[in-house]
């Protein structure tokens, strides 16, 4: 199994096109989105997707710091990270 970890802060503008992206895929993943405060309402927007693991960042220590956080919770065989403004074609 893959897992992809997304990092972001405050990109509800481009998140959908990123998660909606990612579940095309034809093979086992998981997506975890690791949120490090966002307030323009990306919260709300990735939780309309329940497959979607969603943590909240638990230090301030920027999007590597997000990233690591995520690969800490994956289950995958596979780790890599796709940020939150691009697609997986």
């Amino acid at each position: 199994m893959l897992t992809i970890v997304t990092p972001v802060l405050n990109g509800r503008k481009y998140i959908e096109h990123t998660i909606e992206s990612i579940q095309k895929l034809k093979i086992p993943f998981e997506h975890i989105v690791v949120d490090g405060g966002s307030r323009d309402g990306t919260i709300e927007l990735v939780k309309r997707f329940p497959q979607t693991k969603l943590l909240h960042q638990t230090k301030k220590t920027g999007m590597y710091g997000a990233i690591h956080q995520g690969f800490l919770e994956s289950k995958g065989e596979y780790i890599t990270w796709v940020n939150c403004d691009d697609v997986v074609v």
